[in-house]
């Protein structure tokens, strides 16, 4: 999935790949920037509020109601199935019945959050794009800041590297920090 409503279904694996525009309801053609398989269910998230959901493991999509109008840039899933989207100047939202309803999470942060990360046992992370980690021990419920270890960056990817480190990807290569 990607740019202005770019969707491509595998059926065997990856050797060949179909159009699946048809199957997602963006009639703008918005872009689709996060895709998410959860308990038998796909999600999509995109621009605009952009919230897309598959019971049918994605042969075709229905839209959610969004409770925001700006860009979402990905999707995490809590253990107990709970969603959080996040995105554009630092919101995020979180549901608890598969994407039926949706609350505001209050993260306090002004800039874009880029990156999410499944901590396992400890966890859930969200990452700015200045490098500002979230974490969540609450199922997502709610998130306090931790300082980065070597100060800020422009960050683009987070990752559970072992038990213990996280790693982020930035503009100036990668970085690992210690679990929190």
């Amino acid at each position: 999935m990607g740019a202005y409503n770019l969707a491509f279904a595998t059926a065997d694996g990856g050797k060949t790949w179909q159009p699946a525009l048809q199957r997602l309801p963006n009639p703008k053609s918005l872009h689709l920037y996060g895709v998410r398989y959860v308990g038998g269910k796909v999600y999509v998230v995109g621009e605009q509020g952009l919230l897309l959901k598959s019971d049918d493991g994605g042969a075709s999509f229905n839209a959610l109601a969004s409770p925001y109008k700006g860009s979402f840039f990905g999707l995490l899933a809590a253990r107990s199935g709970a969603l959080i989207a996040y995105g554009l100047r630092g919101s995020a939202v979180r549901s608890t019945d598969q994407g039926e309803h949706w609350e505001a999470l209050a993260t306090g942060l002004p800039m874009s959050i880029s990156a999410g990360a499944d901590l396992g046992p400890a966890g859930l992370a969200l990452l700015s794009q200045t490098g500002d980690l979230m974490v969540s021990h609450d199922d997502g419920a709610s998130f306090q800041k931790i300082a980065p270890s070597g100060g800020p960056l422009p960050a683009a990817g987070l990752a559970l590297a072992d038990d213990h480190h996280l790693v982020y990807a930035s503009l100036r290569g990668m970085r690992r920090q210690a679990l929190p």
